[in-house]
C-alpha cells in the first residue's frame, strides 16, 4: 500500500503547475515595505496524512528573491491581526524576545548571547517575507481553521535546478508546535537528486502567541534549539545551502557557519 501512494506522489510532484495570476498589493513602513506586484501560485495536493498535507509547488527562482505580497485574502487577514497587537519591526520583535528571556535566565545566558549575535548583525540575515515564502504562508492558514493554523508551523523543503525551484510544503491540521517532518524523507530526496533536483533550502515559520501568560508573544525570527539540531543535520547529511525562518512579515536567512555560531553558545 505504501509503495503505491509513494508511487502516485513521485507522479504528481513533476505533474506541470498551474500558472499564476498576477495581484498588487501596496504596504509600507520601514524594513516592511514591500513592491507591489506578486503573482499568487496554486499548488497541487500531493498527499493528505493524519495531521500533515503534502503539496508541491514549482515556480521561477525569482520569486524567492523578489520583496513582493500578494493579494490572498487569508494572508492579508492574518497580517492585519498581527500589526493590531504589535510592531511587526523584527529587530523590534528580536528586543522584546530579549528583554523576556534575559529576565528569566540572566544577561549571561545562552539564550541571550544568541539574540544578541542576531540582533548585532553577526550572524543571519534578515529581509523581508519574500513572494514565493508569502505564498506558502497563505496556503499554510487556508489549510486548516484559520484560528488553529495562525498557532501552528509549516515546513517546506526547497529544491533548485538551474533557475527553478521545486518545494514540498508540510501543511500541519493540527495546532501542535513545532515543524512538521517529511515522510519517506530519503525516498523523496533520492528522487529529486535523480532528477537533478538540488536541495537548497529548508523553511519553517514562527507563529505568534498573543495570549501567552509570560508576555512572550513569540513571532521572532530566531532559531529554537530543536531548530538549529534540524539545520546542523541538514547541512551536514543533505548538503542544504540555507536554513530560513519566516514570521509571515520577516524571514532569517541562515548558513552553515551561522548555525555553528548559534549552536556554540550551547556548547
Amino acid at each position: 500500500m505504501m509503495k503505491r501512494i509513494f508511487s502516485c506522489l513521485l507522479f504528481i510532484v513533476f505533474a506541470p503547475m498551474a500558472q499564476a495570476s498576477e495581484y498588487q498589493f501596496v504596504h509600507s513602513g520601514s524594513l516592511l515595505a514591500h513592491s507591489t506586484v506578486c503573482p499568487a501560485f496554486y499548488p497541487e495536493a500531493v498527499h493528505s496524512g493524519q495531521s500533515v498535507d503534502y503539496m508541491i509547488y514549482e515556480v521561477d527562482e525569482t520569486w524567492q528573491k523578489k520583496d513582493m505580497l500578494p493579494a490572498l485574502n487569508e494572508y492579508l487577514s492574518f497580517r492585519s491581526w498581527v500589526e493590531g497587537q504589535v510592531e511587526p519591526e523584527p529587530y523590534s520583535l528580536l528586543e522584546r524576545q530579549r528583554g523576556i528571556f534575559a529576565n528569566a535566565y540572566g544577561n549571561d545566558s545562552s539564550y541571550v548571547r544568541q539574540f544578541d549575535l542576531i540582533i548585532n548583525r553577526y550572524v543571519g540575515s534578515i529581509r523581508n517575507i519574500s513572494c514565493l515564502e508569502a505564498n506558502l504562508f497563505d496556503q499554510h492558514l487556508v489549510s486548516s481553521d484559520i484560528h488553529k493554523t495562525r498557532k501552528s508551523e509549516f515546513s517546506a523543503w526547497i529544491f533548485k535546478k538551474g533557475s527553478r525551484l521545486k518545494v514540498i510544503v508540510g501543511l500541519s491540521h493540527d495546532p501542535w508546535i513545532g515543524a512538521p517532518s517529511l515522510e519517506n524523507a530519503d525516498q523523496w530526496f533520492n528522487k529529486m537528486k535523480s532528477s537533478d533536483w538540488q536541495f537548497y533550502a529548508f523553511l519553517h515559520n514562527h507563529p505568534f502567541a498573543f495570549r501567552n501568560s509570560y508576555g512572550d508573544i513569540a513571532g521572532t525570527t530566531i532559531p529554537s534549539s530543536p531548530d538549529l539540531r534540524s539545520f546542523k543535520n541538514y547541512f551536514e547529511n543533505r548538503s542544504m545551502d540555507l536554513a530560513i525562518i519566516t514570521n509571515g512579515f520577516s524571514s532569517i536567512e541562515l548558513t552553515r557557519d551561522d548555525v555553528l555560531q548559534l549552536s556554540a553558545t550551547l556548547d
